[in-house]
């Protein structure tokens, strides 16, 4: 997040931006196959639960999308929209 709020706030470099999309490609899937174990924990409904942990990580993209959409209609800029995720993932 902050390498493309740096990116967005006039940086030339997306390199930071590589190496952060990578390791998400990279590590993403370890995180979420890992998860799919704790159903086993409840076998009545383990298939729901592997349903919703699939379903979950795939919409934490939309996020993404509702950048493009609020920079794209002028709402914001991109440099404020990638401070705020920075913010959140910090809170977090």
């Amino acid at each position: 997040a902050l390498a493309m709020y740096a990116h967005a706030a006039g940086g030339e470099s997306l390199v930071p931006a590589y190496i952060g999309f990578f390791l998400l490609g990279f590590g993403g899937p370890g995180v979420q196959k890992a998860t799919f174990h704790m159903a086993h924990l409840f076998p009545s409904a383990s298939g729901s639960l592997i349903a919703a942990s699939t379903a979950l990580f795939d919409g934490g993209s939309v996020i993404f999308a509702l950048f493009y959409s609020l920079t794209d209609a002028g709402s914001l800029d991109l440099e404020t929209c990638w401070l705020g995720y920075a913010g959140a993932v910090l809170l977090v």
